[in-house]
């Protein structure tokens, strides 16, 4: 595998959050005009970008490992909130923070983060794997996620 394309989306994403924290900085942005940045990235480009990946992929070689990654997923985040709130309690986070910081373990910000990531490194046949793991992850986020974050909010 050459280095060099995941290096280059790399460094794109990172002047991409660069321009962002500016505007912020600037006034250019404002906390409406990031809900909806937010909101075309998350409800738009990412399923666009997903679109376009799995328009050009061999869906007929891919079935086979479909099941697989859907398994693979499952069992990770099965395991992953035990191991989160092991790992907040032996690096002893206080206990006002764990839930955050067990979330944060978990859950990675493998869409928009991941997707372009994944496509430079393995091709765009591999984003239909990422699909089925977001599959799952979306699952997991908005069940266990959603529980464990409303511990800390105010009533929870």
């Amino acid at each position: 595998m050459n280095p060099i394309p995941v290096l280059q989306q790399i460094a794109v994403l990172f002047l991409l959050m660069a321009a962002g924290y500016v505007a912020n900085r600037c006034g250019v942005m404002d906390p409406a005009s990031e809900r909806h940045l937010s909101r075309l990235i998350v409800n738009v480009t990412c399923p666009a970008l997903i679109l376009d990946c799995l328009a050009g992929s061999a869906p007929a070689r891919a079935e086979a490992g479909l099941g697989g990654i859907f398994a693979t997923a499952a069992v990770y985040f099965l395991l992953l909130p035990p191991l989160a709130k092991a790992l907040t309690r032996l690096l002893c986070v206080p206990k006002d923070h764990r839930t955050g910081v067990e979330c944060m373990l978990i859950y990675s910000n493998l869409g928009f983060m991941g997707i372009p990531v994944l496509r430079a490194m393995l091709g765009a046949d591999a984003i239909l794997y990422l699909t089925v793991f977001m599959a799952v992850f979306n699952i997991s986020i908005f069940s266990y996620g959603i529980l464990l974050l409303q511990k800390d909010a105010p009533g929870g």
